[in-house]
């Protein structure tokens, strides 16, 4: 997957993720501290695998806790 590609794919997720925040306050006390959020797509296995690689790097560099947050979104799966 192209960067630029993913990088747009990533701002639709994260602005999902912060609507259902949103909406759910009460999910945001089970993140921890400074955790690192990795959105995996169900159905789009080439931004699963980009994130996952990203999210491991993350993880690995900095020693951070990973999340790994499934979605299943149908406008993301192309």
């Amino acid at each position: 997957m192209k960067r630029d590609t993913a990088i747009k794919k990533n701002f639709d997720l994260a602005a999902d993720f912060s609507l259902y925040v949103a909406n759910h306050p009460s999910i945001i006390k089970k993140v921890p501290a400074r955790a690192k959020i990795v959105f995996m797509v169900s159905g789009n296995s080439a931004i699963s695998a980009y994130n996952k690689k990203l999210g491991e790097s993350v993880s690995r560099d900095e020693k951070k806790t990973r999340l790994q947050s499934g979605f299943r979104k149908t406008s993301l799966e192309n």
